[in-house]
């Protein structure tokens, strides 16, 4: 490397510069007027290469060669190095790195391309850079941001303690998700808990259970992707391969793992994660099995996940009802007859209060005519409230433009949907009201499924 000074006229600018050729700026004029004043204080890198009468390349440093440009200088001052192209690619992106406002995004797609064009490795960034492996490889994976979610990340939308939930993400649901940060979880407006559960709610956390990754066999059974898009990640360690990033291939993916564990384990029950009726024939609701810890029994059994959280584990249940062990609780001894005697009588005045509650509804029921009067549309829409959850508010909330009210207790952070809507009709009269009604009842948009919109279309 030899340290001298170069004719300005002989030099021309990098093709291939990281930082690109946009420096037209307040700080790039004030630069200009430091060179005019200073000179270039710091020396550009630059290699012996001839092209259209020029003999110097600038590799690093562009933005010091065109302010040197503006302020009229006959030379700069330069380290002159003969470099391949791949050893200039390089030195230009290290360079890069060097500066104090480097961006992560731009820190992590240098490092990729370190990878993908120079052959590197994560463990030859690091010590060329002087940061840790992990450090490289978490750069690496914000390049598996999609272009409309990192544009937002540049620009500050995106919180830095967010982009990492929001990288894991298929590129359509990160670009579903960036336009709910810009409306609902703007920067400020949210942390990365707040986070979690809104992804958790709106995009499921379905992509972190993928037990077909196991061994090469399972992964065989049910087959390569079709729908993920190519991940970069792969190749740096981040994600294994064969692993699901778009829930349409994910969920064709655990429709043969549950089929192929089936065939593999005929005697397996199939069970739900969930309470209640599960809707679904011969799968058992959580009340009905007990998860068979440290209290073995004779009953024991294999219960595979088929619907709810954890689909596709294999869990040890008891379902029989005949096992104390684990169903003691519930029934305790043989009623006598007396006992007997006495829940029939109590079955029997719960069917009646029942039967009185239906004749009373159907009653109240004649009342309703149209037009509907204020007073019974203010029923209907307190019953909107009552069953529909947050869950079901916030599309609404975002779809009228309103924000919801944040509320911290305690240093616990809670956001109020309802009241913005409650303000939304208040002035609004019978019509805003019947609106709203309408809106908590027709479906929401589902970014995976089919969007039913024939019942908004024909209102």
């Amino acid at each position: 490397m030899k340290l001298q000074n170069i004719k300005v006229s002989a030099c021309f600018e990098s093709e291939t510069n990281p930082r690109g050729t946009d420096f037209e700026d307040a700080a790039f004029s004030e630069l200009v007027a430091s060179v005019k004043e200073k000179g270039v204080l710091v020396p550009v890198l630059a290699r012996p290469k001839a092209k259209a009468g020029k003999q110097f390349e600038i590799i690093a440093g562009n933005r010091r060669f065109r302010a040197a440009q503006k302020a009229g200088l006959a030379e700069i001052p330069a380290q002159v190095e003969e470099m391949s192209d791949d050893e200039a690619q390089e030195a230009q992106i290290v360079e890069n790195l060097q500066r104090a406002d480097v961006h992560p995004l731009e820190e992590g797609e240098a490092y990729r391309k370190l990878i993908e064009d120079g052959g590197r490795k994560v463990s030859d960034i690091a010590v060329k850079v002087g940061k840790s492996e992990s450090y490289v490889r978490q750069r690496l994976f914000l390049t598996n941001l999609s272009e409309k979610s990192g544009k937002l990340y540049r620009k500050g939308k995106i919180a830095d303690a967010a982009v990492l939930l929001i990288a894991r993400l298929s590129v359509k649901n990160q670009d579903v998700l960036v336009n709910d940060i810009l409306y609902d979880l703007r920067p400020g407006n949210y942390d990365v808990s707040d986070l979690k559960q809104y992804i958790q709610l709106h995009f499921s956390n379905a992509l972190s259970n993928q037990p077909w990754l196991k061994s090469a066999e399972i992964a065989k059974v049910v087959g390569p992707c079709e729908e993920c898009p190519p991940n970069r990640a792969a190749l740096f360690g981040e994600i294994k391969a064969g692993q699901c990033t778009d829930l349409k291939c994910w969920t064709r993916k655990m429709k043969a793992y549950l089929a192929w564990v089936i065939k593999e384990n005929p005697d397996v029950l199939l069970v739900s994660s969930r309470y209640g009726d599960t809707g679904a024939k011969n799968v058992l609701s959580k009340s009905q099995y007990e998860i068979v810890g440290k209290k073995a029994c004779d009953y024991v059994a294999k219960g595979l996940v088929a619907e709810g959280d954890g689909l596709g584990t294999i869990i040890s249940i008891c379902a029989d009802k005949a096992c104390k062990e684990h169903h003691d609780a519930k029934s305790e001894y043989a009623p006598s007859d007396k006992e007997q005697a006495k829940r029939k009588k109590e079955r029997q005045k719960k069917t009646a209060e029942r039967a009185k509650f239906d004749a009373d509804i159907l009653k109240a029921l004649e009342n309703v005519k149209w037009p509907l009067s204020e007073k019974q549309l203010d029923v209907l829409l307190e019953l909107s409230f009552r069953r529909n959850s947050t869950a079901y508010q916030i599309p609404i909330v975002k779809r009228h433009g309103l924000e919801a009210i944040k509320k911290t207790s305690n240093g616990y952070t809670q956001r109020d949907y309802e009241t913005p809507l409650r303000k939304l009709v208040k002035d609004g009269g019978k019509e805003a009201k019947l609106r709203l009604v309408f809106e908590f009842l027709l479906p929401d948009w589902n970014p995976y499924g089919s969007n039913p919109n024939k019942e908004a279309k024909s209102l």
